[in-house]
């Protein structure tokens, strides 16, 4: 027996120094492979061994006896160390399956900041090309469109026909051309220029002066209506209508200047043309109306 002890001491050493030079030389991934593999061969030979033990009686003589005894317990001491080895390897496997599932979580919330992030990018995107299609807009020049028109003779034909005078302020080429086409408008819906006008049925009139309310304001009208008053306050007329084609058509059948000058405001703001309205006693006379062009605010 005390022949075997040392024995058992090398081979228990010999055990220990392999699986040390494994984990020191071998990646971890392919060092836990290998021991899982060695652990599980270990059982299996074991129980193999068992089973072959349990079918294969022992002699009657005592040194068959010692014999299948000494078999029997190697193969019990094979599962009983892979089974211990297993143990270990479990431990292992747990520990990285949490490292796993936390990388895993830590993945899926770096992907849905990134996610978030790519969406807050698209969205400025978004808005810087929204806000370029504006500006391009507000730099393009103003025009009526055949819509307009179309729709502008439509919603007038039971408005009665009187003289509009148009003024614009001089200076810039785009304003005079929106006059022009707001003038060519009223003329094929039968409002024709007052007998005095200017060229083109339009006149330059450098003495309004238009002021921003506020810095930056962009948003001012393109054409202003004014009608007689003395203290700055825009009255507004009062005419019936009727709804057609989704519109709300004006019916004007007096020879009220004023009260034409507000119905056709009304059928500008619903074509789409940015209007305001204001009273003054020395641009227009009393009964007179006129529509005032304003540059473009930009």
């Amino acid at each position: 027996m005390r022949s075997k002890i040392p024995k058992i001491i090398s081979g228990i050493l010999a055990i220990m120094l392999i699986v040390w030079l494994g984990y020191a030389l071998l990646p971890p991934a392919r060092f836990w492979i290998a021991f899982e593999f060695v652990s599980a061969m270990l059982v299996a030979v074991g129980c193999v061994g068992e089973l072959y033990l349990f079918h294969l009686p022992s002699g009657r003589l005592k040194r068959e006896k010692e014999k299948h005894h000494h078999l029997e317990s190697r193969f019990i001491l094979a599962v009983a160390v892979g089974v211990t080895m297993e143990l270990f390897a479990l431990s292992h496997a747990i520990s990285e399956a949490t490292r796993l599932e936390q990388d895993i979580a830590s993945a899926n919330e770096r992907a849905g900041i990134a996610e978030q992030k790519a969406g807050e990018a698209n969205e400025r995107a978004a808005n810087i090309e929204s806000n370029n299609l504006v500006l391009q807009k507000e730099l393009q020049p103003r025009i009526i469109t055949l819509t307009q028109i179309t729709n502008f003779i439509f919603l007038t034909e039971k408005i009665i026909n009187v003289p509009v005078k148009i003024s614009f302020a001089s200076g810039r080429n785009e304003t005079v051309n929106f006059a022009y086409q707001l003038r060519d408008m009223l003329n094929r819906a039968g409002f024709m220029p007052e007998t005095n006008a200017g060229t083109w049925g339009i006149n330059p009139d450098a003495t309004h002066i238009w002021r921003r309310t506020r810095a930056g304001d962009t948003n001012w009208p393109s054409v202003y209506l004014y009608v007689y008053g003395t203290n700055g306050c825009f009255n507004s007329r009062f005419f019936a209508y009727e709804f057609t084609n989704k519109f709300a058509r004006p019916i004007v059948n007096i020879n009220d200047p004023e009260t034409v000058g507000c119905a056709i405001l009304f059928v500008l703001k619903q074509i789409g043309i940015n209007t305001e309205e204001g009273s003054n006693s020395e641009i227009v006379k009393p009964n007179e109306f006129e529509f005032y062009i304003m540059d473009k605010a930009n």
